[in-house]
C-alpha cells in the first residue's frame, strides 16, 4: 500500500502478472528470447510461481517422480507433483538433470559445467524447483519425499497414471476428442474371428431367467471370492450359460454421427458402448471341451480354439494359481483383453484409464453371475500380459490381457 492507503503500481503490476502466468499466457524463460534455454509452461490455474532465493550451497537431488522425454525437438520435463512443465532447448540443462542424479548444490554445479553462465544454472534451478523436479536433501540425506508419509507409499508410475489420466494437473486433451477422424480408420465393434475349430455354446433363455432367476439383493449380499472348489467339474453347458449371461453382443449399432465408429449392446455397462474387451478362455478342467486356450465369439455365442503349445496353457494355469496365492488352479481361468486402438482411436489422455474401469465393471457382473449360477468366481489383482500375447498370438501394444478371473464348482 502507498501512503494514502491505496494499492501501488508494483503491487497491481505483480497480481496481473501472476494471472497471466497461472492462465498461460505468459511462460517464464531462462536464456535470450533468440536463443532459448528452458521454458516453464504452467499447465494449470493453480500454479503460482515461487520466485524463492536459492541457497547456492544447499544440496538438491532429482525427485524420484520427475521424468524426461522427446517431444518433437525439445525435451519436456514433468513431474506428477507439479502444475507447469519445462520444456528444455540446449544439451548442457539435460547434462544438469544427469548431474542431480546424486546431491549437488548450484556451486557445485557452476564449478562442474563451464560452458554455461551461473545465472542460467542458478535460473534453470529455480525452475526445477516450481515443478518439485528437485527436493533439498537434508545434512542426513534425507528429502521431503522421504519423509512424507503419503508420497513414499506411491510408486512414480502409479502417481503419473492417476494424474495423466484425471484432468487436474495437465493441460492436455481428455475425453472424447477423436484425434485419428479422418487420419486413421477404427477398429471395427468385432474383432476379425481366429481360424480354429468351432464350438457352439448352451443359450439360456433370458425371459425364463427374468422371472425365476435368485433374487439380486441374495446375489449381491451372498458375492464373494471362492478359491476352494467341488470334486465336480464344470460343465459346457454352464460355462455356456455363464458366458451368455456376461458377454454376449445383444445388438450391434452401426456408424453414426454422435459416435464415428461402431458401438455394441452387451450385459455389462463398458464406456462409450466401445467394447474394446475380448474373452479368452483358457480351460484346464472342463466336462466336454477339452484343455486348451478358445476365444469367445460374442456374435455367435461359440468357443474358437487357437492353436498353442502346451507350455503356454500350463504357463497361463499357473500364473494364476500365483496370483491366487497357490490356494486353487482354476477349472476355467478368462483372460480378459483389450484391444486398446477401440479406446485410443476415441479418447484422449483417458484410454487405458477407461479400459480397467471396463474391466471392474465386467468383473462384477461375472461375480453376480457365478453367485446367481451357484458357481465359484474369483477375480485376480494380476497376470503376465506378455504370457498372454505371446500364447494367443496378439501384438502386445496392439491387444493384450488387463484382466483374469477364475471359474469353478461350489465345494
Amino acid at each position: 500500500f502507498n501512503k494514502e492507503g491505496e494499492f501501488d503500481q508494483l503491487s497491481i503490476f505483480l497480481y496481473y502478472l501472476q494471472q497471466f502466468i497461472q492462465f498461460g499466457l505468459i511462460v517464464i524463460s531462462v536464456g535470450e528470447n533468440t536463443n532459448n534455454f528452458a521454458k516453464l509452461i504452467p499447465c494449470s490455474l493453480l500454479f503460482k510461481f515461487n520466485n524463492k532465493e536459492i541457497d547456492p550451497d544447499s544440496l538438491y537431488v532429482f525427485s524420484r517422480f520427475s521424468y524426461l522425454r522427446m517431444n518433437k525437438q525439445n525435451f519436456i520435463l514433468e513431474s506428477p507433483l507439479a502444475y507447469a512443465h519445462i520444456e528444455l532447448y540446449d544439451h548442457e540443462a539435460i547434462k544438469i538433470i544427469g548431474l542431480l542424479a546424486e546431491p549437488n548444490s548450484v556451486n557445485s554445479i557452476i564449478s562442474k559445467v563451464e560452458n554455461l553462465a551461473p545465472d542460467k544454472i542458478n535460473g534453470l534451478f529455480l525452475l526445477f524447483l516450481n515443478i518439485e523436479a528437485i527436493v533439498e536433501q537434508s545434512s542426513e540425506g534425507l528429502n521431503k519425499e522421504d519423509k512424507n508419509e503419503t508420497l513414499v507409499q506411491w510408486e512414480f508410475h502409479d502417481l503419473l497414471f492417476h494424474t495423466r489420466s484425471r484432468m487436474g494437473r495437465h493441460n492436455q486433451q481428455s475425453g472424447a476428442a477423436y484425434p485419428f477422424v479422418g487420419k486413421i480408420q477404427p477398429a471395427p465393434a468385432l474383432k476379425q474371428l481366429p481360424e480354429g475349430i468351432n464350438i457352439p455354446l448352451y443359450r439360456p433363455n433370458i425371459e425364463i431367467l427374468k422371472k425365476e432367476d435368485v433374487p439380486f439383493t441374495y446375489v449381491l449380499e451372498e458375492r464373494k471370492s471362492v478359491r476352494k472348489y467341488g470334486e465336480k467339474h464344470i460343465t459346457k453347458k454352464e460355462l455356456g450359460e455363464f458366458l451368455y449371461r456376461t458377454a454376449r453382443l445383444r445388438k450391434l449399432h452401426p456408424f453414426k454421427e454422435t459416435e464415428l465408429y461402431e458401438t455394441s449392446d452387451r450385459p455389462y455397462p463398458n464406456g462409450g458402448a466401445s467394447y474394446e474387451l475380448e474373452l479368452y478362455i483358457i480351460v484346464n478342467d472342463c466336462e466336454d471341451i477339452n484343455r486348451g486356450i478358445y476365444y469367445y465369439d460374442p456374435k455367435e455365442h461359440q468357443l474358437i480354439q487357437i492353436e498353442s503349445d502346451e507350455t503356454y496353457i500350463s504357463a497361463l494355469i499357473d500364473d494364476a494359481w500365483l496370483s491366487a496365492a497357490k490356494t486353487v488352479k482354476p477349472q476355467i481361468l478368462i483372460t480378459i483383453s483389450s484391444r486398446f486402438k477401440r479406446l485410443n482411436w476415441k479418447y484422449r489422455s483417458m484410454g487405458y484409464a477407461a479400459t480397467l474401469k471396463n474391466t471392474g465393471a465386467l468383473y462384477q457382473t461375472m461375480y453376480l453371475v457365478a453367485t446367481a449360477m451357484n458357481l465359484a468366481p474369483c477375480a485376480l489383482g494380476n497376470g503376465n500380459a506378455e504370457l498372454f500375447s505371446r500364447a494367443v498370438g496378439t501384438d502386445y501394444l496392439d491387444e493384450s490381457s488387463v484382466g483374469e478371473f477364475m471359474l469353478g464348482t461350489i465345494l
